[in-house]
């Protein structure tokens, strides 16, 4: 009887080892090892923010000045004003769709460029926090937002009903250097949707649209007071997330010197 029980127990420990490995090696393939980073054009940015989104957000007040196009706001940082960060924002396009969709993002990049056209990296990581909103951005109150890093190091955020979800990086608003003048701004990301399988070739499946911008601060460490201690600086056009990778851009370049226009930019 303990032989037949030995027997019993040992087949069902390998099932569930199986069952383990199984799922793990799941989610693995889920996040394949990172493909070759994308890039664009300055002057393809700057054409960019020229087009209205492809989508628009859904529920935020048509009277906003970012709702139907990108936004240019702050060229220049306003005296006395130090720091900056760059973020990102996912919006549902069509409302009222059951959403168990999950975004991944990574290589999120700003750049500085100053009056010698100079080019300068200041924020760069695949790692980002973040929360969920009201699609007006009221009060700037927000709510948790389920942020995991996955095993290829990108970060992987659950996207939640009619409300956006905001992110920017990790470590924070950086200071920005005060060497020469700035004359532009770059924020780039690679972001896509996880594929669920519910939803394939499904008409009605929920459609949202990313778009990334920047802000100044005062400091890095300044708290938000209804915009006294922070400015817009912009927002990029809102551009669909598909199931690929793509490159989502903003700058505040109305036109591409011919010095960088066609550098490729890495998001």
């Amino acid at each position: 009887m303990n032989k037949k029980l030995n027997k019993h127990r040992k087949a069902s420990i390998k099932l569930k080892r199986r069952l383990v490995f199984s799922l793990f090696f799941g989610y693995l393939a889920l996040f394949p090892a990172p493909s070759t980073a994308l890039t664009m054009t300055l002057e393809n940015m700057v054409t960019d923010m020229q087009n209205p989104h492809q989508r628009l957000p859904n529920g935020v007040p048509d009277s906003y000045d970012w709702f139907r196009h990108p936004i240019i706001q702050q060229r220049t940082p306003p005296d006395g004003f130090k720091a900056i960060t760059g973020w990102g924002q996912v919006y549902q396009n069509n409302p009222g769709k059951d959403v168990q969709q999950k975004i991944e993002i990574r290589n999120f990049q700003t750049y500085i460029i100053d009056n010698n056209f100079n080019v300068q990296k200041i924020q760069s990581t695949d790692s980002v926090t973040g929360g969920i909103y009201e699609p007006s951005y009221i009060n700037n109150e927000s709510t948790f937002a389920s942020i995991i890093a996955t095993p290829a190091g990108s970060t992987l955020a659950q996207l939640v009903g009619e409300h956006p979800f905001q992110f920017w990086p990790k470590a924070g608003r950086v200071n920005f250097p005060n060497d020469n003048p700035i004359i532009g701004i770059i924020v780039t990301v690679e972001a896509r949707l996880l594929p669920i399988e519910k939803f394939k070739n499904v008409p009605s499946a929920p459609v949202f649209i990313l778009s990334v911008g920047a802000d100044y601060w005062k400091t890095t460490t300044s708290a938000w007071d209804e915009y006294h201690s922070s400015k817009g600086i912009a927002t990029g056009r809102f551009k669909l997330l598909t199931q690929d990778w793509h490159c989502y851009t903003m700058t505040t370049m109305t036109k591409a010197p011919p010095q960088l226009a066609h550098t490729a930019f890495a998001c």
